[in-house]
Order: C-alpha cells, then sequence, then structure tokens
C-alpha cells in the first residue's frame, strides 16, 4: 500500500516561530484529510495538549520541547518529577550517552526545579562527575 500514513502539523509557518501556532488551520487541515493528523505546537502541558485535541478533532498531539521540560507531562506531572531525573541519569549513564547531549537534556529536565543561576552553572559544568556532584547538592539525587 503507497501513500502517506499521518501526517503532524506545526500549525504556523517558519516566520511565524515567536507566534501561538494557528489551531484553526490544524483543525480545517484535519477536516480536510482522510488520515490521521497529529498536532503539535507549543504543547507544554496534559491540559494544553487536551486542549489541542479536543479543539481541533486531531487524532493525536505531540510534544517537543514541552517534553523535554518536563518527560513525565503526559503521565500529568506539573513539573519533571526528580524520579525522572534520577531515571535520565541512569538511562543516560548506562547507554554511554555524549557528556553534552546528557547536560542539555538534563538542564531542560530541570528549567522549573533550581533557579536560572543554577541553571547557568550547570551548563557550564565540565564533567559528568561535576554533575553529579550538583544534583546531589542542589536534588539530594
Amino acid at each position: 500500500m503507497a501513500g502517506i500514513s499521518f501526517v503532524a502539523i506545526h500549525g504556523r509557518t517558519v516566520d511565524q516561530r515567536c507566534q501561538p501556532p494557528d489551531m484553526e488551520s490544524v483543525k480545517s487541515i484535519k477536516e480536510s484529510l482522510r488520515i490521521p493528523v497529529v498536532a503539535n505546537g507549543d504543547i507544554r502541558s496534559l491540559e494544553g495538549a487536551t486542549k489541542v485535541y479536543e479543539e481541533t478533532g486531531v487524532d493525536g498531539v505531540m510534544a517537543a520541547n514541552g517534553l523535554l521540560e518536563n518527560p513525565a507531562m503526559f503521565a500529568g506531572y506539573d513539573s519533571t518529577p526528580v524520579c525522572c531525573v534520577k531515571d535520565w541519569v541512569e538511562i543516560a549513564m548506562s547507554t554511554g550517552m555524549h557528556f553534552s547531549c546528557f547536560q542539555h537534556h538534563l538542564s531542560y529536565m530541570l528549567e522549573t526545579l533550581i533557579s536560572k543561576p543554577e541553571r547557568r552553572f550547570l551548563n557550564c559544568l565540565q564533567s559528568t562527575a561535576a554533575v553529579f556532584d550538583f544534583l546531589n547538592d542542589t536534588l539530594h539525587v
């Protein structure tokens, strides 16, 4: 069987990057297609995902930055629970993840758990050991 299985719609153009997505356009696209449509753009909470789903009639939603900032978002958490931070550390270490990727994702996850100066400090750390010390000192992880 050839063709498109589904389509993901971001709801804004590159020039509209700093503007909210146009969910009316997403709804219009969904109504005109016979394949599943997934909405994306500025979904940062479970409530936001539910709102987009209900208002547009899409078949699903996806989130990028929202899930980077809170991997437990779809489980209903408003911010990253510390257990997710622990899980992330274990996953990153067990897979041999490159330090910069580990640190980058960790910084996103900690956005609401630590202060801005603490995040700047975290982003300047140069080793896994230094990050472990930081996590122990700030979150007792």
